[in-house]
């Protein structure tokens, strides 16, 4: 809106993104990194909320990655906005825009960490004093962040 475009056109724009954000972030998952290594052999019959070890936004899959490709957003923005889309000048714009942030998220991708996943679950084999400690097993997750470098949201 800020330069010049209407009410529904930004909306529209701005819901293609949203849509396309939530589908990378909704299939997000974890391959098997050692995420909480005090889960391998924790001395109790529950390992208390722990954070994860950091690690780069580019090491977890997403079947949704797609959706965040230059292409993938201008086709989004496309048929979020309508015929409003259909001139050169939107074309132009929109094509634009899906470059910088496809770019911005491929380069969000290798410097930007999750971090502060908060794990925890039981210890089935814990069982003092012959069996100490044991490995973690199902556990469960809450929370997490992705600090944003400035660079993402401004150009």
């Amino acid at each position: 809106m800020g330069v010049g475009a209407s009410t529904t056109i930004a909306e529209g724009w701005d819901r293609a993104f949203k849509e396309s954000w939530e589908l990378w972030a909704k299939n997000v998952m974890i391959p098997g990194f050692p995420f909480y290594p005090a889960f391998a052999a924790f001395p109790g019959p529950q390992a208390p909320p722990m954070p994860n070890v950091p690690f780069p936004l580019s090491t977890l899959i997403s079947a949704g990655t797609p959706a965040m490709t230059p292409p993938a957003l201008a086709k989004k923005v496309q048929a979020c906005i309508g015929t409003a889309a259909n001139t050169q000048e939107a074309k132009t714009a929109i094509n634009g825009f899906a470059t910088d942030i496809g770019g911005r998220f491929t380069l969000c991708m290798g410097s930007c960490q999750l971090m502060n996943v908060m794990g925890s679950g039981p210890v089935h084999s814990f069982a003092p004093p012959f069996i100490p400690v044991g490995p973690v097993v199902g556990v469960s997750c809450t929370g997490g962040l992705i600090p944003i470098p400035a660079g993402f949201t401004q150009p």
